[in-house]
């Protein structure tokens, strides 16, 4: 079997071909303004989006082909490979968006451009879908997208609580207080953030390189956890005859977006991985991904 020359390119493949014979899971016209910046320039400005749900967790912006920004030479978006259905109805095109801004010039050949009868009942519009990931920055009105759109069908609440609540890893005391921020979002567990002042003495974080974001949060950095006290199993990591230290287990959001800033600077354990006492009461800990 030949090995492929862009595995990307055909994995999108599969999913338009999914599409065009069994259509997205849901569709909904978008009346927010949604602008696509690319090699330092803004390629798509429109009130016309749709989000396209190919799958069932978050929704895709499809933006339209005519509300592209008017550059010509500079900003190019061209049709090539068409793509058929099952039954052989052409009803897509490969897409390639090149940007030349000063010397440079950028080129994606991710694109899908769609014909609108195969996502709305009554649509005239061919809409594009961008390789979200290539283009640099994404816009919500003035509000950058993190990661990917959020799902207007979730939410996130953010609860303060004078709830007592310590933390503990194997019996080990590693955080305890009175005031914390508990974040309720769709399908996944409760998570408690915690002002890091609520730490115990004998625990200390030391600065990872790891970070990771979400949409709705914002930008996470991490954490090792460095605890004085062995926890009473085999050690993962030795940093003295009586410590142990636990990487990348706890997070914290600097700078959260704005509907998050109520945990800003706060940090947060997986509830996976320790054992968390609300009021004395041991909660029992969520089988997820991160178990």
């Amino acid at each position: 079997m030949a090995v492929s020359s862009d595995p990307a390119w055909d994995k999108i493949l599969v999913l338009a071909g999914k599409l065009l014979d069994d259509g997205p899971l849901k569709v909904i016209p978008s009346t927010r303004r949604i602008r696509v910046h690319y090699n330092n320039t803004l390629v798509f400005d429109t009130i016309r989006a749709l989000q396209v749900w190919e799958h069932e967790n978050y929704p895709y912006y499809y933006v339209p082909r005519e509300d592209i920004i008017k550059r010509p030479t500079k900003l190019v978006l061209e049709k090539s490979q068409g793509i058929k259905d099952s039954s052989g109805d052409l009803g897509a095109f490969r897409g390639t968006l090149s940007v030349t801004e000063g010397d440079v010039k950028k080129v994606t050949n991710h694109a899908v451009i769609f014909t609108m009868r195969n996502m709305l009942e009554g649509g005239k519009l061919d809409y594009v879908r961008l390789p979200f990931n290539e283009m640099e920055k994404w816009y919500e009105e003035d509000l950058p997208i993190y990661i990917h759109p959020k799902d207007p069908f979730k939410r996130v609440d953010l609860l303060p609580s004078t709830r007592k609540i310590e933390v503990r890893y194997h019996g080990t005391l590693l955080a305890s207080t009175n005031y914390s921020v508990h974040v309720l979002e769709t399908s996944l567990p409760t998570r408690y953030y915690l002002p890091l002042h609520s730490l115990t003495s004998t625990t200390t974080l030391r600065p990872s390189t790891l970070v990771t974001g979400c949409p709705y949060k914002g930008e996470a950095s991490w954490y090792h956890v460095v605890a004085t006290a062995p926890p009473g199993e085999e050690l993962e990591f030795e940093i003295g005859r009586r410590g142990w230290e636990k990487k990348d287990f706890v997070w914290s959001y600097k700078r959260p977006t704005l509907e998050s800033t109520a945990i800003a600077g706060m940090i947060c354990f997986f509830n996976e991985k320790v054992d968390i006492f609300i009021n004395g009461v041991r909660e029992q800990q969520p089988i997820t991904k991160f178990s």
